[in-house]
């Protein structure tokens, strides 16, 4: 059973519905973690993952060897407004077993209103953050790729991952730590990918333009992102990727 991480804010209920409805039909195990307080994307984010990765070592040790479920090695990142189409979680599953140094992988995002619309067909230059656009029926971004880093809207990470490298970086608050997440294991020697056969319905709403709120807080974020990679590490992380 695959384990969810859902961060949920605000007045979540109408908008959530349909995602833990398409979760439950997927049998996934949901950890909801609800933002009471404003800690943003990041720190709600983490508290999941600090759950998810509790509830694998306990299924080590308390499973029968013939027992134990590989799936209980990656845990689905979800945002509460993208709606998974059928399949995507195996789809998911299937690049991380193809890919072993997959360490990352990111869905396909299409317009909840037109899902011939491809809101992600994965990334750009991390800095402004490119999403690459396009439409299912002109065969654009179909093929599974290699890239610098995944959107954290639909993202699947591996345990193993996350135990080497650690999670998310708390020091950025809603905005780039999906990013960092993806640079730091890149810098480990992991892979992030891109899996078109996985699909969700969302809208990039946040990231693309932030609430009044929370603009400043965004600024902040990149800054503190652009801080971290200079010089040649951000040479070698900010380039191309080719598999």
């Amino acid at each position: 059973m695959l384990q969810v991480v859902v961060p949920l804010y605000g007045d979540y209920e109408e908008k959530y519905a349909p995602v833990k409805a398409a979760l439950a039909e997927m049998g996934c195990a949901i950890i909801e973690v609800v933002d009471e307080i404003g800690e943003g994307f990041t720190k709600t984010v983490n508290r999941g993952l600090k759950k998810a990765i509790k509830m694998k070592w306990a299924e080590e040790m308390h499973s029968a060897p013939d027992d134990y479920s590989p799936w209980v090695n990656y845990v689905w990142v979800l945002n509460q407004d993208a709606v998974p189409l059928p399949g995507s979680d195996t789809a998911l599953i299937e690049r991380m077993e193809q890919s072993p140094k997959c360490g990352i992988a990111a869905s396909m995002q299409v317009h909840p209103e037109d899902e011939d619309f491809i809101t992600y067909g994965g990334s750009g230059a991390v800095i402004p953050g490119v999403h690459f656009t396009g439409h299912i029926s002109e065969g654009q971004h179909l093929d599974p790729k290699m890239m610098q880093w995944a959107n954290g809207a639909s993202m699947l990470l591996r345990v193993e991952m996350l135990e080497e490298i650690g999670l998310l970086d708390e020091n950025l608050t809603n905005l780039a730590s999906d990013s960092d997440l993806s640079f730091r294991a890149r810098w480990a020697g992991w892979q992030v990918w891109y899996e078109p056969k996985s699909r969700v319905k969302h809208t990039l709403n946040f990231s693309a333009n932030p609430p009044d709120a929370f603009k400043l807080s965004a600024h902040m974020d990149v800054m503190r992102f652009q801080g971290k990679y200079q010089g040649e590490l951000w040479h070698e992380l900010s380039k191309e990727v080719f598999d």
